[in-house]
């Protein structure tokens, strides 16, 4: 099998990255350039460039969306916040919020997915907090197809949930994308971890 990096981690992440190309995470010219500029084994290459395409995706989106191509921007809104999910990833393992860059660009990972999933034109995605026993709220998204359902109970619901390595951003990319285009309804949150 090729590799793209001699290091283990940094191949596995970047082919990570890679496989979500189907379902709209990356575009596989970006993140084959991604992989030709960044540093094997540097953490600070990772991220800077992944960074670099995480906001060329995002110009490209948001020319898509002052010119009306709203199908251009909704992709490109989604590949922006999966590479800024990617650039902050080699940081994040520093005890937590030490980087303040982790902080800044999950932020705005999640701002894009965000923008990216207002533009769906197969499901409307419903933004949600639910609450916790002890009082804390985890934030989730609630996908419901706009086809119609299959059957006369409505959408079969999918729950799809991640923990400290992944996001339910990337989790729509991987799961929900797929499940929707199947008819699913999709449930995907953060858990802790």
């Amino acid at each position: 099998m090729h590799r793209f990096f001699k290091t283990e981690f940094f191949n596995f992440e970047f082919l990570r990255i890679l496989s979500t190309a189907p379902y709209g995470g990356c575009e596989t010219g970006e993140a084959l350039k991604a992989a030709s500029l960044i540093k094997d084994a540097d953490r600070e290459s990772w991220s800077e460039i992944w960074y670099q395409q995480g906001r060329h995706a995002e110009q490209l989106a948001e020319e898509a969306s002052r010119s009306g191509d709203a199908p251009s921007a909704k992709a490109a809104y989604l590949r922006a916040s999966n590479y800024l999910r990617a650039s902050q990833f080699m940081l994040n393992d520093l005890p937590p919020h030490q980087d303040p860059r982790v902080v800044l660009r999950l932020a705005k990972s999640q701002e894009l997915f965000r923008k990216g999933v207002a533009l769906l034109d197969d499901a409307k995605a419903y933004p949600l907090s639910i609450p916790l026993r002890d009082g804390a709220k985890v934030m989730a998204y609630l996908f419901v197809p706009l086809a119609e359902p299959r059957t006369s109970k409505g959408h079969p619901l999918v729950i799809s949930l991640t923990g400290g390595d992944g996001s339910q951003e990337e989790m729509y990319i991987v799961i929900g994308v797929a499940g929707i285009a199947r008819g699913y309804a999709m449930l995907t949150f953060d858990g802790p971890g």
